[in-house]
């Protein structure tokens, strides 16, 4: 199952070469290291990104998670990741959304239209009624993308995420099924 989007095409990461991965991965440290909860020394191996690959695709089966590498339609080069995860059916019927996309290619307009794909899916495939973001409150990009597709802040976790030996607080924004 690819997305597709303007210039870009989403490839489930299990489907990808683990080399590629492990490149966007090492490539984009900083910003990982940066945004997300600290990663044990070895997130940046071979083997955890075999394990990442295999854990994306056992996801995928459960239906418990969307992992897609987003790359560029001309040069087939991988700009970026992007997730629905923690999704929940029953009486829940939401998801969690991440993205990263290379440092080389932000501020391009790739987020927002990869943001936009990954609602479709999230509400017309999968037929989620809640799509909740986790962001820093530093991210400030990250929060206007948010934002411009949406999303309506909801409150702040506050000291809930352990990013390189700091207690980071993480403000809640969500979207809501415009269908429901």
């Amino acid at each position: 199952m690819e997305l597709y989007c303007d210039e870009c095409t989403l490839f489930p990461i299990y489907k990808i070469k683990v080399q590629t991965l492990m490149d966007f991965n090492r490539a984009n440290r900083f910003n990982i290291d940066r945004n997300f909860p600290t990663k044990n020394d070895d997130f940046f191996t071979l083997e955890n990104h075999q394990k990442q690959l295999l854990d994306s695709l056992l996801s995928f089966e459960r239906e418990i998670g969307y992992s897609f590498a987003i790359f560029l339609n001309k040069g087939k080069k991988m700009i970026g990741k992007t997730s629905l995860y923690r999704v929940s059916g029953s009486n829940y019927q939401d998801a969690y959304f991440s993205i990263v996309i290379d440092f080389r290619y932000q501020n391009r307009g790739y987020g927002d239209r990869v943001l936009k794909t990954m609602i479709r899916f999230a509400f017309e495939t999968k037929r989620l009624h809640r799509i909740a973001c986790e962001v820093m409150p530093a991210n400030k990009l990250f929060i206007t993308l948010l934002e411009k597709n949406g999303f309506v802040f909801e409150g702040t976790k506050r000291k809930s995420v352990n990013v390189l030996g700091i207690w980071e607080d993480h403000m809640i924004y969500a979207l809501l099924n415009p269908k429901e």
